[in-house]
C-alpha cells in the first residue's frame, strides 16, 4: 500500500509539473501572437486608410491623343494592398476621333467620352515611396460615336451616303504600374503608366441597292485593342 501510494503521488506530481509546462508554452505561444498582431496593426496603422486625388490622364485612343482631367478614391487594406477606383473625363475639344475606312473622304467623328475603372493594386511601400502593380476592369463611353455607315444606291443620282450617330459604352481593362512619392504624411504625388484594353464593338456598315432589290450588312473593326494611358495627380492622404 505505501509504494502504491508513493507510485500515485511522483505521478500525480509529474503530471502536475507537465500541466505547468504545457501552460508556460501555451502562454507564450498566446503571447507571441498578440506581439504580431500588434506589431501589424500599428504598421497598418502608419498608412492611412483612404485616399482622395484628382490629376490628368492623357489616353491613346484613334489618331489622337485624348487628355482630361481625372478623379481618384483608394482604400487601402494593408500597407501593400488597396481598393481603388478613378474617372476621367475628355472633352469634346479633345474627344475621341473615329475614322470611317468605308468613307475615307468624310472627316472623323469628334465626340466627348468619359471613362470609369475599378480594381486593386498591390506592392510595396515606405515612409516615402511605394512601388505598385495595378488591375482594374471597367468602361468608356463616347457620346456621340458613328454606329451605322454606308449607301443606299437608288435608280437614279447614284450611291447616297448614310450615317448613324449614338452612344457607345464598351468594356475596358487597365493594368501597369503606379509610382507614388509621400512629401508628407497626408500627402502623396502618383504617376500611372500603362496600357488600357478596349474591347470593341465594331460598326456596322450597311449597303442599300434599290435597284437590285438587295441588302449587305457587316462588322468592321470589332475586336481587342490596346491603348497607352498615363495619370499624374495628387492624392490627400487620411
Amino acid at each position: 500500500m505505501k509504494i502504491f501510494s508513493r507510485r500515485f503521488f511522483l505521478a500525480l506530481g509529474c503530471a502536475i509539473r507537465r500541466s505547468q509546462n504545457h501552460m508556460i508554452a501555451f502562454r507564450l505561444a498566446a503571447f507571441t501572437v498578440i506581439c504580431l498582431l500588434t506589431t501589424v496593426a500599428a504598421a497598418a496603422q502608419q498608412t492611412p486608410r483612404f485616399e482622395l486625388g484628382a490629376g490628368l490622364t492623357v489616353l491613346d485612343h484613334g489618331r489622337q491623343a485624348n487628355v482630361g482631367p481625372s478623379f481618384t478614391g483608394v482604400y487601402n487594406i494593408t500597407r501593400y494592398l488597396s481598393l481603388e477606383g478613378s474617372f476621367s473625363w475628355f472633352p469634346t475639344e479633345n474627344g475621341f476621333s473615329f475614322a470611317n475606312p468605308f468613307l475615307p473622304g468624310r472627316p472623323a467623328v469628334e465626340t466627348a467620352a468619359v471613362e470609369g475603372l475599378f480594381g486593386a493594386k498591390a506592392g510595396y511601400r515606405t515612409n516615402k515611396f511605394g512601388v505598385f502593380v495595378k488591375a482594374r476592369p471597367g468602361l468608356i463611353s463616347a457620346s456621340n460615336t458613328e454606329r451605322t455607315t454606308g449607301f443606299i444606291t437608288n435608280l437614279v443620282g447614284g450611291p447616297v451616303p448614310i450615317q448613324r450617330l449614338g452612344k457607345l459604352t464598351e468594356k475596358a481593362l487597365d493594368f501597369g504600374g503606379v509610382f507614388e512619392y509621400y512629401p508628407a504624411k497626408h500627402w502623396a504625388v502618383r504617376a500611372d503608366l500603362g496600357d488600357t484594353l478596349i474591347f470593341d464593338e465594331g460598326e456596322t456598315f450597311v449597303s442599300v441597292d434599290n435597284v437590285a432589290g438587295t441588302t449587305t450588312t457587316r462588322v468592321f473593326g470589332a475586336g481587342t485593342s490596346g491603348h497607352f494611358q498615363f495619370t499624374t495627380g495628387v492624392q490627400f492622404r487620411f
